[in-house]
């Protein structure tokens, strides 16, 4: 059975855009989008199929800039690319928002873009290194090490300059997590740290990254390093995590498959910029890009 509805809505038409968000729009010139449990298909029903055809050739009518933005590494996200048949993006922020590549947009013969060239962003890196102030992912993670026997450290793989990585027993949460904030905090360390857990393990994850940086951070910058406006860019999600890239200021979509934490703090915020999808995940993209760009065209027509 299809998950995804029946069919995506087959019109969301101006009489369903609120007349503050009509006000509000600029044009849309950028789609970012979490990639597990939202663009990517969540299985292979044929609606998943359909809407990531549909999908990349909205995006290419329409000239939008397209980013990823996953707790993914780079090589991980290139994975999923060329597994499920994504498009190539612009740029890809990784790594929970920690690491920024971007394509080199060479042309081939055939004047298509190829988008299997891509270069680390140091422009970005820069930025990090500035919040860390000095301090060494080296130095963060052996003593961090020191602090419990509950907490080791994740595979070399796992680990960058600016995302430590870490194991813990799960009964063991309460104490690992308060030792490892307790030496932040004496250390006046400029880092924060995330906590999840192993989707299909026993573990507990911490990621101790450079203090404020996340996703919506990232996002934040690179649309502001690209002169596009924050309303210029609309954002999909379906978890928790993807909360702060979606309260950054962009138009949100949360898709029709997100969990309780993420729809209980959108709700909360509950502004015209956060549309709730009806379909599920890649589906559930293409329903909030057509709704935001709809009423960006709105706009522009009341303007002309």
């Amino acid at each position: 059975m299809c998950l995804c509805r029946d069919k995506i809505p087959p019109s969301i038409t101006p009489t369903n855009l609120t007349r503050d968000l009509i006000n509000s729009m600029t044009s849309i010139e950028t789609l970012a989008t979490d990639l597990d449990g939202t663009l990517i298909p969540l299985d292979d029903s044929p609606c998943y199929a359909e809407a990531l055809r549909s999908l990349k050739l909205y995006v290419q009518e329409h000239q939008l800039q397209l980013l990823f933005i996953s707790g993914r590494s780079w090589q991980l996200i290139r994975n999923a690319i060329e597994e499920v048949d994504l498009p190539w993006p612009d740029a890809a922020i990784c790594d929970v928002g920690t690491s920024i590549f971007v394509a080199s947009d060479t042309r081939t013969s055939a004047g298509a873009t190829d988008r299997r060239d891509y270069s680390h962003s140091e422009d970005y890196a820069d930025c990090l290194r500035n919040i860390l102030s000095g301090w060494k992912a080296e130095d963060i993670l052996r003593q961090i090490d020191e602090l419990d026997t509950a907490l080791w450290p994740q595979p070399d793989d796992c680990q960058s300059e600016f995302k430590i990585s870490f194991f813990f027993e799960l009964d063991q949460q309460d104490s690992v997590c308060g030792k490892v904030q307790a030496w932040i905090d004496a250390n006046q360390a400029p880092v924060s740290i995330v906590v999840s857990r192993q989707i299909d393990g026993p573990l507990g994850l911490i990621d101790v990254l450079p203090k404020g940086v996340h996703k919506g951070f990232a996002l934040k910058w690179w649309l502001e390093h690209h002169d596009i406006p924050l309303q210029g860019a609309v954002y999909c999600g379906d978890s928790g995590n993807d909360s702060a890239a979606m309260a950054c200021g962009v138009n949100g979509v949360v898709v029709g498959n997100a969990d309780q934490h993420l729809r209980s703090a959108m709700e909360a915020e509950h502004p015209d910029n956060v549309y709730f999808a009806e379909s599920k995940a890649t589906a559930g993209v293409l329903e909030g890009l057509i709704h935001f760009h709809q009423a960006s065209d709105v706009r522009h027509s009341e303007v002309r």
